[in-house]
């Protein structure tokens, strides 16, 4: 291996590794940064959702709405009429509405939901046990197998809620039955204010962060190659012009082993015809015949 390959080498492996170490931590870091920017609007989007839900319970306490206003609408048969005025029901439709261009899945999930569509996947299910047994406000995780930022927030009952799923024995007061049914005819489930039953969801798809991430760090990876091809080829001539070209312009530049000054300067002496071949200098050229053509040189 030559002089210049080594010292090119020298070179290129320090700042291959550096290259390497900064594309890691560049596709780290932006990951990271990505994904807390997607808690922080799957955030925003849910207390907005429970923003309007409160607006609505604040509806109810003024007597906008009111149970017996439910009740002529659940005997007239205005189902729609009567989901309208749920606070929680307001609050979710209006954030799906917005789901598709917000770029995100807004779900509501609950256990026995009495929408089949709300039933929780596995680790939603883990997620409303966690809820039930704990005092979180939030939760979020990465959900490899959809690639997809998860985050939930649980929902607590409120007053408003105990109309229909309230205590059973309440069916007649607000109702007008005595089967325990509410106003859309399903069991009342005797919950209580403050319970967790359910929580909203907010999905958000990694794939385009990802092909974006990806495009950056192929960006930096080419102006990394190129700061590489550039060191390289700076390294290599200043190598030939501080290093191999003077070591060219020397007598023992490498080829075989040197000469004590003295001998050198014997080498060079006049030396008579007839010795040559006897004296210690032709010896010594002879052991060593690549120092013929460096003493011409001299």
């Amino acid at each position: 291996m030559s002089l210049t390959t080594k010292i090119l080498l020298v070179v290129a492996c320090p700042v291959f590794a550096l290259g390497a170490l900064l594309s890691i931590a560049y596709d780290r870091s932006a990951r990271q940064q990505v994904q807390q920017q997607y808690v922080d609007k799957a955030r925003s989007v849910v207390l907005s959702a429970e923003s309007m839900r409160e607006e609505m319970a604040t509806k109810w306490r003024q007597g906008i709405f009111t149970p017996a206003m439910l009740r002529t609408w659940a005997q007239e048969g205005k189902r729609e009429h009567l989901l309208s005025a749920v606070p929680v029901v307001t609050a979710w439709r209006a954030s799906m509405a917005k789901a598709q261009e917000g770029g995100y899945e807004f779900r509501v999930h609950k256990f026995q939901p009495r929408n089949p569509k709300n039933e929780p996947d596995p680790v939603e299910a883990r997620v409303l046990k966690m809820f039930e047994t704990s005092a979180l406000n939030e939760h979020f995780e990465i959900d490899a197998e959809k690639n997809a930022v998860r985050y939930f927030r649980p929902i607590k009952l409120t007053q408003e809620c105990m109309l229909c799923h309230g205590d059973p024995k309440d069916s007649q007061e607000y109702w007008g039955n005595d089967k325990g049914l509410d106003g859309v005819g399903r069991p009342m489930e005797n919950w209580k204010v403050g319970d967790v039953h359910g929580a909203f969801e907010v999905v958000q798809s990694l794939d385009k962060a990802d092909a974006a991430r990806a495009s950056m760090l192929r960006q930096f990876l080419l102006i990394a190659f190129a700061c590489l091809v550039l060191a390289m080829t700076v390294t290599f001539f200043l190598t030939r012009r501080a290093i191999i070209k003077p070591a060219l312009r020397t007598p023992w530049s490498g080829y075989g082993p040197p000469i004590p000054a003295s001998r050198r300067s014997r080498l060079h002496r006049a030396r008579p015809a007839g010795r040559e071949r006897s004296s210690p200098d032709s010896a010594y050229l002879r052991q060593h015949p690549d120092l013929g053509g460096a003493c011409d040189l001299c």
